[in-house]
C-alpha cells in the first residue's frame, strides 16, 4: 500500500521534528553531566519530551537512562522514583510480572493449602493480584 505524498511528508516531517528533539535531549544531557547541573524542573522540562517517542530499547531510552544516571549523582530517590516511571512506561514491569507468575506456578505445581485447594490458584495468585509486596 502506497500512502499519499501529503500523509508521507507529514510522517516525514514527524520524524525530522523526533529526530532534532533526540539530538538536543542528547546535547543537554551531555551538558547537564558537564556543568553537574542539579535543578530538575529545569533539566526535566527538556528531558519530558523523549517520552512523547520513547523507542523501547533503542537510542531515546538509552539517553533518558544516561540522564538518570545522572540525576542518581545527587538524588537517588529521584532517579529512581524516574527509573520505575520509565519502566511503567515502557511496558518492561508487565513482562517481569508475568515472568514471575510462571515461575511461581511452576515451582509450586502440585502443591496444596491447608484447604486442600492448588496453592498458586488459592494463594499466590490473589496475593500477586493484590499489588502489595510482602
Amino acid at each position: 500500500m502506497e500512502f499519499p505524498k501529503d500523509m508521507h511528508d507529514m510522517f516525514q516531517k514527524i520524524a525530522e521534528h523526533h529526530n532534532a528533539q533526540f539530538r538536543l535531549c542528547k546535547t543537554l544531557v551531555a551538558g547537564f553531566k558537564a556543568t553537574n547541573e542539579q535543578d530538575l524542573s529545569y533539566m526535566d522540562n527538556y528531558m519530558d519530551t523523549l517520552f512523547d517517542f520513547m523507542d523501547p530499547g533503542g537510542d531515546t531510552e538509552a539517553v533518558y537512562r544516561d540522564y538518570l544516571a545522572h540525576v542518581a549523582t545527587f538524588n537517588p530517590q529521584k532517579a529512581k522514583k524516574y527509573e520505575e516511571s520509565l519502566d511503567e512506561h515502557l511496558g518492561y514491569k508487565i513482562h517481569v510480572v508475568f515472568a514471575a507468575a510462571y515461575v511461581a506456578r511452576d515451582l509450586h505445581q502440585g502443591q496444596k493449602d491447608k484447604g486442600g485447594n492448588d496453592y498458586f490458584s488459592s494463594h499466590l495468585l490473589p496475593v500477586g493480584k493484590s499489588g502489595y509486596e510482602l
